[in-house]
């Protein structure tokens, strides 16, 4: 993750987290420092500049140099973090084996998959360059979130086939790249948001 003055947190999985700074390891953060877990899955520096730590035991924040540990008393209840990605609109989202979390004013809100989230277990987030969709990978596919319509699963009945997505880019092109349990796939956005639309037709994937 990049954070202010070119500064590089980096994930050593089984050694907490580096922070690298002109090529020198400046800092780093361990169980002795608070972390749950030294197992990194994700790191992510929100707008406030604030760094977001998911391990495989918990979710952690540093702010300001202080680290806190997020949990069940915050509303997050699942302490198997895959992914965190902060949006437009100064929400963090957490992606769980547990579910999609959503952080807001101090607070989590949970979006488990009976409430539209794509899959319990989610592995990517990919905030859309217009900033105001979210693109979700998930055990059970795709997903797209945006404030105005929600939640949109893209499964067997838009022509995807049931694939676990571990990853989501962007092109130039506006195209999505997914890397799944069945190879690399592609697909238009264009095509996501008509179909989304309520428009026939299989994806061209």
């Amino acid at each position: 993750a990049v954070g202010a003055d070119d500064e590089l947190w980096v994930g050593v999985y089984g050694r907490g987290v580096n922070r690298v700074q002109g090529g020198v390891v400046r800092q780093a953060i361990t169980l002795a420092d608070g972390l749950p877990s030294l197992l990194i899955r994700a790191l992510h520096v929100d707008a406030a500049g604030d760094l977001w730590v998911g391990t495989e035991g918990g979710l952690a924040r540093v702010s300001e140099g202080r680290l806190a540990l997020l949990g069940a008393a915050d509303g997050i209840l699942s302490d198997d973090v895959f992914v965190v990605q902060s949006d437009g609109r100064g929400t963090v989202w957490v992606g769980t084996g547990g579910g999609l979390y959503a952080y807001r004013d101090e607070r989590f809100t949970a979006y488990p998959a009976a409430g539209g989230s794509p899959g319990n277990a989610i592995y990517a987030l990919h905030l859309d360059r217009d900033r105001t969709t979210l693109w979700i990978g998930s055990e059970a596919g795709l997903g797209r979130y945006r404030e105005d319509s929600g939640f949109t699963s893209f499964g067997r009945h838009e022509g995807m086939l049931r694939h676990a997505v571990f990853q989501v880019l962007e092109d130039d092109s506006g195209r999505l790249w997914l890397s799944s349990n069945n190879g690399v796939l592609s697909v238009a956005k264009a095509d996501l948001d008509r179909v989304a639309a309520g428009a026939h037709g299989a994806l061209a994937v």
